[in-house]
């Protein structure tokens, strides 16, 4: 499966009161700021794991370092909550098996930056496909949070927006196929074949011409830029329906390779695809982001000194 990352904005909140944010640099949130805040609120989440009993995950933060305004969180998490087996794919033979109680966790970093102004700060998720850890982070370090009546908006709205114009306009773009794809296999929509039998569909469409690209490539920017749903089944002139289909694909060769990006029908998240079959180091997490953090911060207003990411001098909570 692919690899990936995602970038959000993250804010400090009075609990329950969408409306309230706090400066970083206030210190009735901490003598450190913000930043001491959540220095506090990570110490204490360290290497405890949390469990979700209604969506049976579970989550755990298993090392931070920090230098500069950045945050280095090794994260993990995964499903528990029923019996599996495991079998060795060399000898064809049964190992021990994993009990209700057993979660099977994935290691995906995070880096969180924390300026000492403002009212922003930036998150970047790996992905293993759509899959990250920002809806368990942001559960545990809200509960940390909540004691004192505060919690961490998490949105992604203007680093989706940011990052999809961005790309859109790129000169090297090309787009060759759009991908239109059906996991929920309905008899009230048109199916591929018999619902039984069928348990997911692909569409894969051809992009013939110049203007055919163009014409996705906008639609795109106006689903984007307009918080729109996307319509791309006219674009070919099909008689099936956007809400026929529960996903799209957009293939696009970029530098002479084809890459491919998830596109929801519904508002397109953005995630930077990353190259290997693993997830990615802290280190190599932090090369891909760091322009992408700094182009998000400005366009925050936020302005950042060149040691915002710690260099060398880091320091392990």
């Amino acid at each position: 499966m692919a690899f990936g990352y995602r970038i959000f904005q993250v804010g400090i909140g009075k609990f329950r009161e969408p409306s309230i944010r706090y400066d970083f640099d206030n210190v009735a949130l901490h003598s450190n700021g913000a930043a001491g805040l959540i220095e506090t609120s990570l110490k204490s989440l360290l290497k405890r794991g949390d469990a979700d009993a209604n969506r049976a995950t579970y989550f755990t933060v298993d090392s931070v370092d920090v230098g500069g305004w950045l945050f280095r969180i090794a994260a993990s998490g995964g499903q528990y909550g029923r019996p599996r087996r495991i079998r060795d794919t060399q000898t064809d033979q049964d190992k021990p098996g994993i009990s209700p109680d057993d979660a099977v966790l994935d290691d995906l970093p995070m880096l969180l930056v924390i300026p000492d102004h403002g009212q922003q700060g930036v998150l970047v998720a790996a992905c293993q496909g759509r899959s990250h850890h920002v809806y368990d982070f942001n559960r545990v370090i809200d509960g940390q949070l909540r004691a004192r009546a505060l919690d961490m908006p998490i949105v992604s709205n203007l680093a989706d927006a940011s990052a999809w114009e961005s790309f859109l306009n790129e000169p090297n773009l090309d787009v060759t196929k759009v991908e239109m794809i059906q996991t929920n296999v309905d008899p009230t929509r048109p199916t591929f074949g018999k619902s039984a039998n069928v348990a997911r569909a692909k569409l894969t469409l051809t992009v013939a011409n110049a203007a055919t690209k163009n014409n996705v490539l906008g639609r795109v920017k106006t689903a984007v830029l307009g918080k729109k749903p996307l319509k791309l089944a006219g674009v070919f002139g099909m008689t099936l329906k956007d809400d026929d289909f529960d996903d799209y694909r957009i293939v696009y060769e970029q530098n002479g390779r084809e890459k491919s990006l998830s596109v929801g029908t519904g508002y397109p998240h953005f995630i930077h695809p990353l190259d290997g079959a693993s997830p990615p180091t802290m280190d190599e997490l932090l090369k891909a982001s760091t322009g992408d953090i700094e182009h998000l911060m400005t366009e925050l207003g936020i302005t950042y000194p060149t040691t915002w990411a710690g260099g060398a001098s880091l320091r392990t909570l």
